[in-house]
């Protein structure tokens, strides 16, 4: 067999394979990411990953590598919660500031609300929005399409009373 045959076996052969191959699981490869964050994730790249979310960088940067073919990142809000849930859990949680702008910007806001209800660490009260209800809330305010800094510290406090209480993210799709 010539080499341009191979290759041209080779080509179809992996078309062949592709084709007949399971579609890949999105939502599986989401939660596996969570769980490398809150485990095995060097600290210093959960500290950068956190400064792109508290910038409101990261989700730009996730659209961006979705685009390229990355299907296994999750959403802007459950990556920036695992990450600031994580360095609470390491002891490694305090107040960021962007350098860049002295204004308070909606992700900074949700990440001061994270950090503050996170150290204080009350119980969950009752009737308090679960993870699933606060993420819309916080997509806006990673992206800085929110206006409302005292909502979004609220959404970031909620996220952090219930992951100061073990609660971790769910991905949902």
């Amino acid at each position: 067999m010539s080499a341009r045959h191979l290759i041209a076996f080779v080509g179809v052969a992996a078309f062949a394979i592709s084709a007949f191959a399971q579609p890949r699981d999105s939502r599986a490869e989401r939660q596996w990411t969570i769980r490398h964050l809150l485990s095995d994730s060097s600290s210093e790249g959960v500290v950068r990953e956190r400064a792109s979310c508290a910038s409101g960088e990261q989700p730009a940067s996730i659209a961006l590598r979705r685009q390229a073919g990355t299907i296994g990142l999750p959403d802007a809000a459950d990556y920036c919660v695992t990450l600031l849930t994580r360095l609470g859990r390491d002891g490694g949680l305090g107040f960021v500031r962007d350098a860049r702008n002295s204004a308070l910007t909606s992700p900074l806001a949700f990440d001061n609300g994270f950090v503050t209800a996170y150290q204080r660490r009350e119980p969950i009260p009752a009737g308090l929005p679960g993870m699933a209800a606060l993420k819309p809330v916080a997509e806006r305010c990673l992206a800085q399409m929110e206006r409302d800094t005292d909502l979004c510290f609220s959404a970031g406090y909620g996220y952090g009373v219930r992951a100061a209480n073990g609660e971790t993210v769910v991905v949902a799709q």
